[in-house]
């Protein structure tokens, strides 16, 4: 009779136990941040391990060298250093326990020096970009996945492009070359090996002119935006069509944003015959 009691009891406690956890209105959250804390930049000897969750946004990491986990996957992570809250000096980015990115930051925290991304599944640039106390600036890289060079071109401290503009196919044969010149001033080009996917004109400095680019999605029907710039670079138009259903709920085979006096007018089309036209009096963007 006693065992019969204690299974009776046992079955009751635990009963309940599922009653009260479906009943918990406040279940655990998952954290967003895992912190290992180690004694120096050989990452061999940890001191301690913090896990944050989105009540402490406002926390505050000691000065020492990290190891920083911002999901559960084990092996996707960055190591640096952390002082006076900020990030400073080299930090590593890991994807797959493989490196994907380098990170030079200043004691201000910002990007102080290169910022260069790699393929973590052969370790191959994806890009070198340069900075100078937060700000791209000078020579930047880019490159196709094979580690040929994409395209060359230097940017100044207000992220305009400056000098000598290049652009390879995935031969590293040259097809493309601009002299933006001291004011900025020429015709810009992207391409994805022999096929342009964005150009378009600047003027000292700003856009002008129709600027053209195109989206696969995976597609080789591409979306096309065409965005219209006055001499004063400020955008007035925009034109999309091409594979427009990727991106857009849509009845219509092309969309025109008109934009005047804070206003926008969206026009839609099929077939060249206009099938909505709708007025909102806010900049609306697509």
């Amino acid at each position: 009779m006693k065992c019969i009691k204690s299974k009776y009891f046992r079955k009751v406690l635990l009963l309940t136990a599922i009653f009260l956890i479906s009943c918990d209105k406040n279940p655990k959250q998952p954290w967003i941040e895992k912190c290992i804390i180690y004694k120096d930049s050989s990452y061999q000897i940890p001191l301690d391990t913090i896990l944050l969750f989105e009540k402490d946004s406002n926390f505050v990491k000691r000065n020492g060298y990290y190891k920083i986990y911002n999901s559960d996957i084990i092996n996707n992570y960055s190591i640096g250093k952390i002082k006076n809250r900020k990030k400073v000096g080299l930090w590593k980015l890991y994807y797959k326990d493989a490196l994907s990115a380098e990170e030079h930051y200043n004691d201000k925290g910002e990007f102080d020096g290169f910022v260069i991304q790699y393929d973590p599944s052969n370790g191959n640039f994806l890009s070198v970009y340069h900075f100078n106390n937060g700000e791209q600036v000078g020579i930047q890289k880019e490159y196709y996945l094979n580690n040929i060079l994409a395209q060359v071109y230097t940017l100044d401290k207000n992220d305009q492009y400056r000098d000598k503009f290049v652009c390879y196919n995935t031969k590293g044969k040259i097809i493309y070359k601009e002299d933006f010149g001291k004011e900025g001033t020429g015709y810009y080009k992207k391409y994805n090996n022999d096929t342009i996917i964005r150009e378009g004109k600047y003027l000292k400095g700003k856009r002008v002119g129709i600027h053209v680019q195109k989206e696969y999605f995976q597609s080789h029907y591409p979306l096309i935006e065409n965005t219209f710039y006055n001499q004063k670079g400020g955008f007035y138009k925009v034109k999309l069509f091409g594979n427009l259903k990727a991106v857009i709920q849509t009845k219509g085979d092309s969309i025109v944003y008109d934009y005047t006096k804070n206003k926008t007018r969206k026009i839609t089309f099929l077939k060249e015959k206009i099938i909505e036209n709708a007025v909102y009096n806010d900049t609306v963007i697509f």
